[in-house]
């Protein structure tokens, strides 16, 4: 993070000189934590080398150091340490594996396909507003940034000009969808799909599940809420095209083809929610994850039937995972209240309590977008002071 901060604070990384230190600190430290939040125009204030600066931090931010450090020390024959292959496990795997170094590898290989792809159909799309070059660029920009659930965007708009586009929407909802599920889970089902594997593991399973229902839930709330309002004057396609579109892109990914500040309160709250639970684990995403939500509410749903365990497709989860999903819940929970305490202690200015009211639900979706490395915002992020963007840096 300090040295993309560096970097990017060279006057060679803007347009026009020097940016200010806390924004190219704040600007590298949301492309190495994938966030997607940002206090400057990347499109705009940052030179074609600055912008290939932030690629690198979110490719590596995306996949994480852990895989790069163990890819390669195997392409250079060296062996991995007891402890190293404990983090490696722990980081990408629900369960001990023997084959956890192939699985390693499979997650550079899937990183490729799966950006090259949309790379491919971007560019196909880019190629009808922009010059092969420049479409080609914006191409591999955004097909990357939507793998790695970073939302980083080279448009002003962000992907507002797309709304209604099949193509650019659904090759960023697939991107965006593929990163967050999970390595092990690709994995497994390509695994399943080969025939290696007789059947998918209940980690599996919670999260296609457990992804699968908070997709098609958001959607049909957002349109339901959203309906007469932000999508009232477009056509049935790009209605259900944007519904389904924020519903996947809260879950750790920055994109957006709607203007967040314009929101209703209702979708406000749905999007908090999604942005708190986030991707799955050993993924591109953040947030609290898909399994811990799962668990959360099957334990609600045990303990209402008068169960002591959680039992979830014919297995009893281990009390030791239902408390240490517990602690995560509420320690995010906990984080989230103190940095947005700082945010409003800090800011608002001298403005009567009624006026400045609007500023405690900004605040909030912009620390839960922090958080769950989200990168939405309702617009207040370039209007922060330095002490609230160093708040919004380290959450």
């Amino acid at each position: 993070i300090m040295t993309g901060g560096i970097l990017i604070w060279f006057p060679f990384s803007a347009t026009q000189g020097h940016l200010h230190f806390v924004d190219a600190l704040f600007t590298s430290t949301s492309a190495v934590c994938v966030t997607g939040l940002v206090v400057i125009d990347l499109g705009k204030d940052l030179t074609t080398l600055g912008q290939v600066i932030t690629i690198f931090l979110f490719q590596i931010g995306g996949l994480g150091i852990i895989t790069f450090s163990t890819v390669f020390f195997v392409l250079m024959g060296r062996g991995i340490s007891f402890k190293g292959r404990e983090i490696l496990q722990s980081t990408f795997l629900h369960t001990p594996r023997r084959d956890f170094i192939a699985i390693a590898k499979s997650v550079l290989l899937f990183t490729l396909v799966f950006e090259s792809l949309g790379t491919l159909f971007l560019f196909i799309r880019f190629s009808r507003d922009f010059s092969m070059g420049k479409a080609l660029y914006q191409a591999i920009y955004h097909a990357i940034s939507a793998f790695n659930n970073c939302g980083f965007s080279l448009f002003s708009d962000n992907l507002m000009g797309y709304q209604g586009d099949l193509i650019v929407n659904l090759t960023i909802m697939g991107l965006i969808v593929a990163g967050g599920i999970g390595f092990i889970v690709q994995y497994e089902v390509f695994s399943k799909l080969k025939g290696v594997q007789r059947k998918l593991s209940v980690h599996a399973k919670i999260v296609i599940l457990t992804t699968a229902v908070l997709i098609l839930l958001g959607a049909i709330l957002f349109y339901i809420v959203e309906r007469n309002y932000i999508i009232k004057e477009v056509s049935l396609q790009t209605q259900i095209l944007t519904s389904f579109f924020q519903s996947i892109t809260p879950r750790t990914c920055g994109f957006n083809t709607v203007d967040i500040g314009l929101l209703a309160n209702e979708t406000i709250l749905i999007l908090i929610i999604l942005m708190f639970i986030g991707a799955s684990p050993g993924s591109t995403g953040g947030g609290i994850k898909t399994t811990s939500t799962a668990l959360l509410i099957l334990m609600i749903w045990n303990r209402l039937k008068g169960n002591e365990e959680v039992n979830v497709f014919n297995r009893t989860i281990p009390r030791e995972i239902v408390s240490r999903t517990i602690s995560i819940i509420f320690a995010s929970a906990f984080s989230v209240s103190i940095i947005t305490s700082i945010l409003l202690l800090t800011g608002g200015g001298n403005l009567p309590a009624l006026e400045s009211r609007h500023f405690f639900v900004e605040y909030l979706f912009e620390t839960v977008s922090a958080f769950g490395t989200v990168g939405l915002s309702m617009g207040i992020t370039p209007k922060m002071n330095d002490i609230q963007k160093y708040a919004i840096i380290l959450m």
